[in-house]
């Protein structure tokens, strides 16, 4: 059976071409080569494996209108995607489509030494618990079947949500919860799987001193990035933090010519 899976995926139907080919096929390219160095096989996914609307399932109403929830479901097909390729791979890492890996990253984790620990990242906390950041995450297949098929559970069948699960979805109704996203709806099983849990805390306005280095976040990225390192331009002007960070690459080379 083939070892490592890297798997990403991009839902292409509400995907506009300008932004498809500015930004997000330089970043998808770019994790398929680090993909290709690192002796991961690659696996994208354009489309939903089953698809669902995620708010008609927690009975939520996202509050920015259709195109909102339609995002929104498309955030938890991650896990459908990466579920679906337990079966061939040992270890499975997924990797959101709009990082780009500058240059050679090396991802500091060791499957060999305890194999099924959870790793993902962190930039926050939601109220007293810890909200993981599902912007890259691997396991073993065993540990990702598990958490797949306990989300699956908790969207389509109410009886089963915990007490965590329960309290999350009334606070984003009642406006004191930012949102529900798929990193929200895994909280409950980190909770109680804390011994299997490795959080990689990126630098943010909420971890001002995070000590990850192959890894960042557009909230802060420009104070920290450097080559060699995973560069994750999240939330709604992507396009314009790439062009920022291209021209922060160009400066850098005249920079580096200059020295020379």
């Amino acid at each position: 059976m083939p070892t490592k899976a890297l798997v990403q995926g991009l839902t292409l139907n509400n995907t506009p071409k300008n932004a498809l080919q500015n930004f997000w096929l330089p970043c998808l390219n770019s994790i398929k080569r680090w993909a290709k160095d690192n002796d991961w096989e690659y696996h994208f996914f354009d489309s939903a494996l089953s698809p669902f609307d995620v708010g008609e399932l927690l009975g939520i109403d996202y509050r920015h209108g259709s195109r909102d929830a339609q995002y929104r479901s498309g955030q938890f097909y991650k896990l459908q995607w990466v579920h679906s390729l337990c079966d061939q791979y040992e270890q499975i890492m997924w990797i959101d489509a709009d990082i780009f890996a500058w240059g050679n990253p090396e991802v500091p984790i060791k499957f060999e030494t305890h194999p099924d620990i959870f790793h993902t990242m962190q930039t926050s906390r939601e109220l007293c618990w810890d909200r993981p950041n599902l912007s890259i995450f691997c396991s073993s297949s065993k540990t990702i079947r598990e958490l797949c098929e306990w989300h699956e559970t908790m969207l389509r069948d109410p009886a089963q949500r915990d007490d965590l699960y329960i309290t999350l979805i009334t606070l984003y109704k009642y406006g004191e919860l930012g949102g529900f996203y798929d990193e929200h709806a895994i909280m409950p099983w980190c909770e109680k799987n804390k011994d299997r849990l490795a959080l990689y805390t990126q630098t943010s306005d909420y971890f001002p001193e995070a000590t990850c280095d192959w890894a960042h976040d557009s909230t802060r990225m420009f104070e920290t990035c450097s080559e060699d390192s995973f560069l994750h331009f999240a939330g709604h002007n992507k396009q314009r933090m790439f062009n920022k960070f291209r021209a922060y690459k160009a400066y850098l080379a005249v920079i580096s010519k200059d020295i020379e």
